[in-house]
C-alpha cells in the first residue's frame, strides 16, 4: 500500500481532479433526477396527447417534464459519456510525460527496481480508475435514459447508436484514450504537445473504430421487403422488379416511376437493407474489442518506449 501511494502520489492534483469531475457528474444526475421526480407525474401522462383522467390538467407538467428531461438530462448523458475517455487522456499524460517534462525521472527509475515495474506501479492502479469511471459512465446514461422515456425497456437494445455509452463502450474507449496518450507522453516528454497530439489522436481512433465497425456491419446486413423489416439500421432502400430484380432507387424509379404523381408502378416491390437488431450484441462486444486491442497495442508500445528511452 506503501509503494501504491508513492507511485501515484505525482499524478494526485490529476487524480483528485478526476474525482471532482466525476463527483460533479454524480451531483448533476442526481439533481435532474430529484427535479424530474419532482413532477410526481404517472407515466401515462408523460405522453402530451395522453387521454387518460389521471392525466387531466396535467398536460402543462408533462411538457415541462419533456422539455426539462430533453435539454438537462441530455447534458448530463454528454459529460458521462466523455468522462472515461477525457479521464485517460489526461492520467494517461500524466503517468509518463509528467515525470519526463519535470526532469524527475532519472531519480524515480534510478530508485526503483526497473523501468517496467515502476510503469506497472502506475498503469495498473490508473487502469482500475478507467474501469470504474466506465461503469459509471454507463450507469449514469442509462439513468438518464430512464429519465427521459421510463417507459423504455433499457434491458434491451435501444438501438446500434447507443454503441459508445452503453455496456462495455464508455469503458473500452477510456481504455483506448488512455493506451494512446501513455504512448504519446513518453515518445514526446513535453506536457502540453503530448496532451494536443494525444486528444487528435484519440478523436482520429474513435472515428476509424467507428467506420469500421460500421463497415463490418453492412457485410451483416440482410435484404428484405420494406414492409417486414424489424429494428435496427436501415442501410439502403431498393426496388425489386417485376421480373424479380433488386435495383437501386433511381434506377427503379426511372424505369418503373411516374414523374408526374411520384408514384411507383404497383407491381413493384420497396426492398430495404438493413442491419438487424438482433446482432447488436455481438457489435457490441466487437466495438468494444477494438477499442481494447488499440488500448492494450499502445500501452505495450509505451512500455517498450520506456524501457529504451533516456530521461
Amino acid at each position: 500500500m506503501t509503494s501504491l501511494r508513492a507511485a501515484m502520489r505525482p499524478m494526485r492534483t490529476e487524480l483528485l481532479g478526476v474525482a471532482g469531475v466525476t463527483a460533479l457528474l454524480l451531483l448533476a444526475a442526481a439533481g435532474v433526477a430529484v427535479r424530474l421526480l419532482a413532477f410526481d407525474l404517472p407515466i401515462a401522462c408523460l405522453d402530451t396527447e395522453s387521454t387518460s383522467a389521471i392525466c387531466f390538467g396535467r398536460q402543462f407538467d408533462a411538457q415541462a417534464y419533456a422539455s426539462f428531461a430533453s435539454k438537462w438530462s441530455g447534458l448530463v448523458g454528454i459529460f458521462a459519456i466523455a468522462l472515461p475517455a477525457v479521464a485517460g487522456l489526461i492520467l494517461g499524460i500524466v503517468a509518463i510525460a509528467k515525470e519526463l517534462d519535470q526532469r524527475t525521472a532519472v531519480l524515480a527509475w534510478s530508485v526503483d527496481v526497473s523501468r517496467r515495474h515502476w510503469l506497472a506501479q502506475r498503469t495498473l492502479p490508473l487502469l482500475a480508475v478507467i474501469v470504474v469511471l466506465g461503469v459509471v459512465s454507463a450507469e449514469v446514461m442509462k439513468a438518464m435514459l430512464g429519465l427521459q422515456a421510463p417507459g423504455i425497456d433499457l434491458s434491451q437494445p435501444i438501438g446500434f447508436e447507443a454503441l459508445p455509452y452503453s455496456g462495455f463502450g464508455p469503458m473500452a474507449a477510456g481504455m483506448s484514450a488512455f493506451g494512446i496518450a501513455m504512448v504519446v507522453g513518453a515518445v514526446l516528454g513535453r506536457l502540453l504537445p503530448a496532451l494536443l497530439a494525444a486528444a487528435a489522436l484519440v478523436v482520429i481512433a474513435n472515428l476509424l473504430v467507428s467506420q469500421g465497425n460500421e463497415r463490418l456491419m453492412a457485410g451483416e446486413s440482410l435484404v428484405a421487403e420494406y414492409a417486414s423489416v424489424g429494428a435496427g439500421r436501415a442501410i439502403d432502400f431498393m426496388l425489386r422488379t417485376p421480373d424479380g430484380r433488386i435495383v437501386s432507387w433511381d434506377e427503379g424509379f426511372a424505369e418503373f416511376g411516374d414523374p408526374m404523381t411520384g408514384e411507383l408502378d404497383p407491381a413493384v416491390v420497396q426492398m430495404a437493407r438493413y442491419v438487424p437488431i438482433e446482432i447488436y450484441p455481438q457489435v457490441a462486444a466487437r466495438y468494444a474489442l477494438f477499442h481494447l486491442l488499440l488500448g492494450m497495442a499502445a500501452l505495450t508500445f509505451a512500455f517498450a518506449v520506456v524501457e529504451r528511452r533516456s530521461p
